[in-house]
């Protein structure tokens, strides 16, 4: 009977865990998202992720480089972050301003056509 309770405790304070784990990353989740969204109203077909090793992801699926990049730029400003392209990837990067505390998590950009 024991084993059985100490698993149960365990399984237990892993989900605590797990929830206290997301509400933590709950701002960084909503900014996310509302980039995502940012990027959409500029006609664009978007989706945000979040993977427990790569962070914080948005997918963009498009046809034209040059009006995602309008639409990165015009998002990442409107969240006060600064987007990197990083041309061998093929993705952008946006990291947080130098003035913001708490510093946002990175949000990485990728856009496939």
């Amino acid at each position: 009977m024991s084993l059985f309770l100490d698993t149960t405790n365990q399984m237990a304070l892993r989900y605590v865990d797990s929830v206290n784990a997301i509400d933590r990353l709950r701002p960084d989740l909503d900014r996310c998202d509302r980039i995502a969204a940012d990027i959409a109203a500029h006609n664009l077909q978007c989706r945000a992720f979040y993977h427990a090793t790569s962070g914080l992801e948005i997918y963009i699926k498009h046809t034209d480089n040059e009006h995602v990049r309008a639409a990165v730029i015009a998002a990442a400003q409107a969240a006060n972050m600064e987007p990197v392209y990083e041309p061998n990837l093929g993705r952008y990067l946006l990291v947080g301003t130098a003035d913001q505390i708490p510093a946002p998590k990175n949000i990485t950009i990728w856009s496939v056509e």
